[in-house]
């Protein structure tokens, strides 16, 4: 199952483990706060619903403006749920091809280490072999 096919197991994980991220996520920074996370969607909607108001003489509701602490924070949050998630959904690929072929699979990341390591020795030696001339 290495290749595509890890890719798409990785995916058909990743894809339920984010939404559940997400949600529990968002609760805990409205339980955390006491506010809606940062979001540019829901700007754009408040932005609207205060033009919507203006252009019917009514009363404008207020437009929530998060702040740079608070952005930030949201930033750092997501970005790391994201990193999560990838991990999540490598690890568990690797699980289920272990579990459907009963082997190890083949990790591109370690040939990869395993083979930069080999180019640099191989410059290494090229060098040296240079500089002893």
């Amino acid at each position: 199952m290495a290749g595509l096919g890890s890719k798409v197991v990785s995916a058909i994980i990743a894809i339920p483990v984010q939404s559940f991220i997400s949600k529990k996520m968002e609760a805990s920074w409205r339980s955390a706060t006491g506010t809606e996370p940062p979001s540019s969607k829901r700007h754009k909607e408040q932005l609207k619903a205060k033009k919507k108001a203006l252009k019917n003489d009514e009363e404008p509701p207020t437009v929530e403006e998060p702040g740079v602490v608070d952005a930030l924070m949201w930033a750092a949050l997501t970005a790391m749920s994201v990193i999560a998630v990838r991990v999540i959904a490598e690890r568990s690929a690797e699980e289920v091809s272990r579990w459907v072929t009963g082997k190890n699979p083949p990790s591109e990341k370690r040939d990869a280490v395993h083979g930069a390591g080999d180019a640099g020795e191989t410059a290494g030696l090229t060098m040296n072999k240079k500089v002893l001339k």
